[in-house]
């Protein structure tokens, strides 16, 4: 689940927010709220949500201003701004400072929320992506050199128009094998440290080797669903100030196209990761789970495993996960020896209202109506 953080100095605006959707559908949930920036960048410290949605014009701190600190003290967390007709300029401000989207308060609807939540958690989901660690690996076969060698020369000659021959490069040595994607990267890192280019020129390059890519995967619509937005790995590129900021996005991102390509190309291990994310909730129940802790266990990237597992099962990983913590609530409540809270609690849910909300939403009544129902029927 995304955690959300809202912030606005009208407190009908902030109950008229959160009651305007059903978090849940958007696997979101609402952790904290705050009545000016100062007190949500307290708040930013101690939790660190995934989304904030804000108001622009406060007392104390504006939103503008609240955002603005926390890119300057590196939080990666995701905005939504909330605005007044007068406002588009600042609007425009946020945009400019990466926000995910706009809404105006007096024309916000739900459909309009929704989708501003689902830019922003694919947003998340991308960030995460591009700043994952990835480990170093020793490969340096004669074919990925000079593959890395004519990268090279083409994403600095030829900016924005990469050619058939820039193509075959990429094919021919490397095509789905991830261990010479990540040393082709690797190559590629090393002669940008050697030869020193301008700052310009590396936040070009960067961008033409993503455009490259998009444009190699085209054709997979599955891939293609994969890649991060341009404007999330251009706001990272203009975010990275020295070379070796750019060479450590540059291996992170060859790291990613490997382990994504790879995993789509090989179809038959679909099934052996469905079973793998099922057998880790299986075991894991108890615990707050989400889809980027069981993609890190598994070892593949969150967004590839909400794919596969959509496509094999036809639902998505939270709500299986919720179906599991579930059938493990009835047991426990067919037993009588536990408050609601402790069984809340034992299952990994934020709350016991939240644990309720899900129990009555996939068995149609309350975990005490049950209790109860189990209780007469013995």
């Amino acid at each position: 689940m995304y955690q959300v953080l809202l912030v606005d100095d009208e407190p009908l605006i902030l109950t008229g927010i959160q009651s305007m959707i059903n978090w849940e559908d958007y696997d979101c949930v609402i952790t904290d709220k705050a009545s000016n920036g100062k007190q949500a960048l307290e708040k930013m410290e101690k939790s660190m949500p995934d989304i904030v949605i804000t108001d622009i014009k406060m007392p104390v701190m504006t939103g503008i201003e609240f955002m603005q600190e926390c890119r300057d003290r590196g939080y990666d967390t995701v905005f939504i701004l909330l605005t007044n007709l007068e406002e588009f300029s600042l609007a425009k401000s946020a945009l400019a400072l990466g926000a995910a989207d706009y809404l105006v308060k007096m024309e916000m609807t739900q459909e309009m929320m929704g989708n501003s939540l689902k830019r922003a958690t694919e947003m998340c989901n991308q960030k995460r992506i591009l700043t994952d660690k990835i480990p170093h690996r020793e490969f340096h076969p004669k074919d990925v050199k000079q593959t890395a060698t004519g990268f090279f020369r083409d994403i600095l000659e030829k900016a924005g128009n990469l050619s058939d021959e820039f193509r075959k490069k990429w094919q021919e040595p490397v095509q789905q094998d991830k261990e010479k994607v990540n040393s082709v990267f690797e190559e590629l890192s090393a002669l940008f440290t050697e030869f020193h280019p301008a700052r310009e020129q590396v936040v070009n390059a960067c961008a033409n080797l993503y455009y490259f890519f998009l444009s190699y995967v085209e054709e997979d619509a599955l891939i293609k669903e994969e890649m991060p937005y341009p404007s999330v790995v251009m706001e990272i590129l203009l975010e990275c100030f020295t070379l070796k900021a750019h060479t450590r996005w540059l291996l992170k991102f060859g790291s990613w196209v490997g382990n994504t390509m790879e995993n789509f190309h090989r179809g038959s291990k679909t099934d052996k990761i469905v079973e793998a994310a099922k057998e880790y909730v299986r075991e894991n129940y108890g615990e707050k789970l989400t889809l980027a802790a069981i993609a890190s266990k598994i070892g593949i990237s969150q967004g590839y495993l909400s794919s596969v597992f959509k496509k094999q099962t036809g639902g998505n990983l939270n709500d299986y996960i919720n179906q599991m913590k579930i059938e493990k609530a009835k047991e426990l409540l067919e037993k009588h020896e536990y408050m609601m809270y402790e069984i809340s609690d034992m299952l990994g849910f934020e709350n016991p209202y939240y644990f309720s909300k899900v129990f009555k939403k996939l068995t149609g009544i309350t975990p005490s109506e049950y209790e109860m129902h189990r209780a007469a029927q013995n």
